[in-house]
């Protein structure tokens, strides 16, 4: 699943935990005619990004195995620094119950600095991997929708969030190992 920003689109669900929201995961990447936003400027501090499924899948289900997929940074503007990312694939149900089914805890990456480049206008672009083990397996009923959360902590305002819905550059990636489909 790839996480993307949909301008035209937004979806309500869990009893306000979404509200309007236009950050989705997709199975397949949508027409490049679509709408969207390519990136998300981050604050100094902690910042969450949240990107819903929200698509009923099966009457119940189970996720169990490993998680793995991969965040995109940039700086913008000026150089950056990247302090820790947290990655939590979570599950909410029509209520507003939200429960954590895994997590990669806190990780405080080696390569942190971003670097900004004035004379071409671009800045250094990393890519982070994640992975994180689910076990034992995590149930999902129909009125259940899954989503990820990115806490990102930040030393500036100048990183951004990559999540272009483009095949070519894979920004926000998720593999969720979905049993009992």
């Amino acid at each position: 699943m790839f996480g993307i920003y949909l301008d035209d689109w937004n979806w309500t669900y869990g009893s306000g935990v979404f509200t309007a929201t236009h950050y989705i995961l997709v199975k397949e990447y949508l027409s490049q005619g679509c709408m969207t936003q390519d990136s998300t400027s981050l604050t100094t501090g902690t910042n969450v990004i949240t990107f819903l499924y929200p698509h009923w899948i099966k009457k119940q289900y189970y996720v169990e195995g490993v998680v793995e997929g991969q965040l995109t940074l940039t700086c913008d503007g000026d150089d950056s620094v990247l302090t820790s990312y947290t990655v939590r694939l979570m599950k909410v149900d029509d209520e507003g119950v939200i429960t954590q089914i895994g997590t990669t805890g806190i990780v405080i990456p080696t390569n942190v600095n971003f670097t900004w480049d004035a004379g071409t206008s671009t800045g250094t672009e990393i890519v982070y991997p994640f992975y994180m083990t689910v076990s034992p397996e995590q149930k999902v009923l129909d009125k259940e929708r899954l989503y990820v959360e990115i806490t990102i902590v930040v030393a500036d305002d100048n990183l951004i969030l990559y999540h272009t819905n483009d095949s070519t550059w894979e920004d926000m990636k998720i593999s969720i190992p979905l049993r009992g489909l």
